[in-house]
């Protein structure tokens, strides 16, 4: 995409042939993070959109500038030194993860046979028990201070709308140690037998389809 920086007297401050050359770094790390954009490097012709992204709908880049948000917001929520800090993606705040798989999903729904549906779709099968996990976590959260009732809300928001993740089968456990926990035995013995069924010692395939898979 091509990004320009203007000033209020509608003079140009910066763009992608002089980011080095308009203005302070500081003064145009301002306006990039203002106009929801970034230069990868002093004296780049590249800019990378994050949030106002805007394109004409007739653009046959379209499917490519969806692909650039969808990644630029995952890269985001991986984080560049994760590896150091070894921390799970799960116990992160999942915005970023919630608003790249948004763009993917756009992207594989419009222009499924695009080159870059793909690993659109790898990606969005890696963020859909990120954010499942995410979800029981707050849960766990919840139950280990008590709030069981808080507890029940959010992992059953998490059953609800992540089935047939792997992060499923830890969800049954905790919504059935909720139960438990609130005196509800018959809830708890259904639920324990409806995750006896769905996850026996050898997991058996099923034909229902979850929502966030549609392709």
């Amino acid at each position: 995409p091509t990004i320009a920086v203007i000033d209020g007297a509608n003079n140009l401050v910066a763009g992608n042939d002089n980011w080095s050359e308009g203005g302070s770094a500081t003064a145009l790390a301002t306006a990039f993070a203002k106009a929801g954009a970034f230069a990868f490097a002093a004296n780049s012709k590249d800019a990378a959109v994050l949030d106002s992204l805007k394109i004409d709908p007739a653009s046959p880049a379209l499917d490519y500038a969806l692909y650039l948000k969808g990644i630029i917001n995952f890269n985001d929520e991986a984080g560049m030194f994760d590896f150091l800090i070894k921390q799970d993606l799960a116990d992160r705040d999942q915005k970023a993860a919630k608003e790249s798989f948004e763009s993917f999903k756009e992207l594989v729904t419009r222009f499924p046979e695009s080159k870059y549906s793909e690993d659109a779709r790898l990606r969005m099968a890696y963020m859909v028990n990120t954010l499942a996990r995410s979800e029981l976590g707050v849960a766990r959260y919840y139950y280990k201070r008590g709030a069981y009732v808080a507890a029940l809300n959010r992992v059953q928001t998490a059953i609800q709308d992540y089935q047939g993740t792997p992060a499923i089968k830890d969800a049954l456990q905790l919504l059935a140690d909720c139960y438990d926990k609130l005196g509800l035995i018959q809830l708890r013995d259904d639920t324990l037998r409806i995750k006896q069924l769905n996850f026996p010692e050898q997991p058996v395939a099923t034909s229902s389809r979850p929502w966030w898979k549609f392709w």
